[in-house]
């Protein structure tokens, strides 16, 4: 089995840090800076462990670097993971809230599609990043694991005509 599925399979996490991109508003008292989602990487051993950190900076914007997040399989989820590897472009969900300086801070970061989209009807943000190539075996072995597809059963279709004439 794949060496990064069994090492992270023991607490079903996998740690993950955020890349978020910073770009200031224009010069207009109305509008603030602009935020946004760029990526999800695999967290590397020498990042502080909470928070975010300054990456890059430059006359297009600041890079930031948020840690702390940890994607969790659960098995009541496994055919959106599935579903999610078996699609064109497999993706992580990255749920963020904005706080009351206007920053964005990512709190949730998800393989399931239905679980993002739970949070659709809500005021937070959520954005489809590509999925790190680090975080694709082990959510595939974890699919490998526990998806048992369920059989199509075909619908039996009613005599329409035969409710009709118990109805008379």
């Amino acid at each position: 089995m794949n060496a990064v599925y069994e090492q992270e399979n023991a607490v079903t996490g996998f740690q993950v840090a955020v890349m978020i991109k910073r770009r200031p508003a224009p010069p207009k008292p109305w509008l603030r800076d602009s935020w946004q989602v760029t990526g999800v990487v695999a967290k590397s051993q020498g990042l502080p462990a909470n928070g975010s950190i300054l990456v890059h900076s430059g006359p297009d914007g600041d890079d930031y670097l948020w840690n702390g997040l940890t994607i969790r399989l659960h098995k009541d989820e496994v055919e959106s993971y599935y579903h999610n590897l078996m699609s064109d472009r497999p993706c992580v969900y990255v749920i963020s809230s904005t706080n009351a300086q206007g920053i964005l801070e990512p709190f949730l970061v998800s393989a399931c599609f239905d679980e993002a989209s739970a949070y659709t009807d809500t005021e937070e943000s959520v954005e489809a990043v590509p999925m790190p190539p680090e975080l694709y075996p082990w959510v595939e072995g974890y699919v490998l694991t526990h998806y048992v597809p369920e059989p199509r059963v075909k619908r039996q279709r009613r005599d329409w005509k035969e409710s009709d004439r118990e109805q008379r």
